[in-house]
């Protein structure tokens, strides 16, 4: 199975590198505001699984950055579900 991800940075961050343990990772230039990420992760077995690492810098002296990421692919899913995460930072300043 392929697997891609895709997603822009939080609003209040900006882009700053993005990697893949497997495949490549393409995006803006490194200091774009609202650049969307896309990673290629190439050919997965059945239960394997990549990362994903993006680095952004947050422009916000406290509250809590949301951030959704989901993946796709080429192989239909036969559970349809956990393709999509969210997480919540607290920022502390």
């Amino acid at each position: 199975m392929a697997g891609d991800g895709r997603r822009p940075p939080p609003r209040r961050a900006t882009f700053r590198s993005a990697s893949a343990t497997s495949g490549q990772c393409s995006s803006s230039s490194a200091g774009t505001r609202g650049a969307t990420v896309i990673c290629h992760l190439g050919t997965l077995k059945s239960g394997d699984a990549g990362r994903i690492h993006i680095k952004v810098t947050v422009r916000a002296n406290n509250g809590t950055i949301r951030d959704t990421a989901t993946v796709t692919s080429v192989t239909p899913d036969p559970r349809g579900t956990g393709n999509t995460a969210t997480a919540a930072t607290k920022i502390i300043k």
